[in-house]
């Protein structure tokens, strides 16, 4: 090989060990500074003030009960004065419970506007030490959306986002609409995991429901704007429950960092958050709006860490929920 060609591979292979080198340090940096974070994750988090009074982040509520929140609703008798009871839950995907610290201003926060109303309260995902689940997208909702954690008995089996869920255990969509609680349901979505791929969490349920012309609109929408811009019009149109997810923070998270150390992933919670708030005025604009009984939920699907989630630590388990109404 001629000397000057060694010269070159020779700068090439430097400059390819420099490359790895710097990389591994900015990702070793990621991954050390978390590490660092996760001891005194949860002391931020009660410091900060971000869940209601009383509530303490080291005893958060199974994701599970979320469901069975939404049941209770709609099982529950009609307050005085109302007709008809109604639900509008409101998925941030991604979303860490730290990014609360930067909702301040309850006039353009949906997280704040239900903290006063009833309430925020830590949550865990991932499931408990002996039905531990992936902090994944699929695995997080369909936790939430069933009451179920994947490898329990009677469990939806996603424990990635490469699982298909069977039709058992159904959703509380599918449950509410079969037991006549309600007329109509929607799910509202952009990210084609949920109902477009080969593994779609849903695709088996949403086929179930079409072949039993149940009325509940699986929706897959090109992206946040028009999953915002679904679910106001479903609002509109008085559909009795309303199911969204917003994937501005998840996006972010794996672009660019997990996190309040990332100012994009700050005002990427921040767009949604707002978001959230735009829907909950939509509810209280409604006409009928005082002959209503509504459950207004905000919560998401696992936290993450340095540009991913999926694992056990805390920054991905411990997450939250926001609810116009005391849940505990």
């Amino acid at each position: 090989m001629p000397i000057k060609t060694k010269k070159i591979l020779r700068v090439i292979f430097l400059m390819l060990a420099a490359v790895a080198l710097l990389l591994g340090l900015f990702f070793g940096g990621f991954w050390l500074s978390d590490r660092i974070y996760q001891d005194q994750y949860l002391q931020v988090l009660n410091k900060a003030e971000v869940f209601s009074a009383g509530q303490d982040a080291t005893s958060p509520l199974p994701q599970t009960e979320l469901a069975q929140t939404m049941l209770n609703h709609f099982n529950s008798p009609l307050p005085d004065g109302k007709t008809v009871k109604k639900a509008l839950i409101i998925g941030l995907d991604g979303t860490r419970a730290d990014a609360l610290i930067n909702a301040v201003n309850p006039a353009e926060s949906g997280i704040l506007t239900l903290k006063e109303q009833g309430g925020v309260y830590p949550v865990f995902t991932g499931g408990p030490e002996e039905l531990k689940q992936g902090t994944w997208t699929a695995s997080g909702w369909a936790t939430l959306l069933t009451g179920k954690w994947a490898l329990e008995d009677g469990g939806h089996k996603v424990s990635d986002n490469n699982d298909r869920k069977s039709v058992e255990p159904k959703t509380v969509l599918t449950r509410l609409v079969e037991d006549g609680k309600i007329k109509s349901a929607d799910f509202i979505v952009s990210w084609n995991g949920h109902l477009k791929t080969k593994s779609a969490t849903y695709a088996n349920e949403a086929n179930y429901t079409k072949d039993n012309n149940l009325p509940i609109n699986w929706n897959t929408t090109q992206n946040d704007t028009k999953t915002f811009e679904t679910a106001k019009a479903q609002i509109g149109a008085g559909n009795d429950f309303i199911f969204l997810i917003l994937e501005y923070c998840d996006h972010v998270g794996h672009t660019s960092r997990f996190g309040n150390k990332n100012r994009l992933y700050r005002e990427a919670f921040l767009t949604a958050d707002a978001d959230a708030k735009r829907l909950i005025d939509a509810v209280a604009e409604r006409p009928d709006y005082v002959r209503e009984d509504w459950l207004i939920l905000i919560t998401t699907d696992h936290g993450g860490t340095g540009l991913s989630h999926g694992g056990q630590s805390i920054l991905e388990r411990n997450v939250f929920v926001a609810s116009n109404k005391p849940l505990v």
